[in-house]
């Protein structure tokens, strides 16, 4: 039998590939604020911290936001984990100069939000240059009242 935690990042993948009710959706451009509801305001926060602790390469924090069991697919398919991505942005392998998002929706079910963004991004990794147009999917979980990025899936922007 699956652990728990095991069945939720299973669900949650299920939420990236599209599945469920869309009615909770919201789109939001960059700069404007999210929509006055409270749970989307904590997750769009929580998704902005996140972003800045990546330009900072601020592990630390970065640490406090992925779960420990955060599984991430970059753009090429390569799939890495919170440690994997931890050491990548401590050791400068993966770098990020520019973060803005140009679109964003937000999706809420019960203890699990789902982010999609348009982004546009200068980044950097062992591979060289990253494509500056993508759609990142970002799960989170709360867990113990706070929220935790369990899985992200980053695509080029499709043309």
């Amino acid at each position: 039998m699956p652990s728990l935690p095991r069945l939720r990042l299973v669900l949650a993948f299920l939420l990236l590939a599209g599945g469920g009710r869309r009615g909770l959706a919201q789109e939001r451009v960059a700069g404007a604020p999210c929509e006055a509801d409270p749970v989307r305001k904590r997750v769009c926060a929580l998704d902005d911290s996140l972003g800045m602790a990546l330009l900072r390469a601020d592990t630390a924090a970065l640490g406090r936001f992925y779960a420990d069991d955060l599984l991430s697919i970059n753009y090429r398919g390569v799939r890495s984990t919170k440690p994997m991505l931890l050491n990548a942005i401590a050791t400068g392998l993966l770098r990020f100069d520019t973060l803005q998002v140009l679109q964003r929706r937000v999706d809420i079910r019960g203890d699990t939000a789902e982010v999609a963004e348009h982004m546009h991004q200068v980044a950097t990794g062992v591979e060289g240059r990253h494509p500056p147009e993508v759609n990142y999917r970002r799960t989170y979980l709360r867990r113990g009242g706070r929220w935790q990025l369990i899985a992200a899936v980053i695509n080029r922007e499709a043309r």
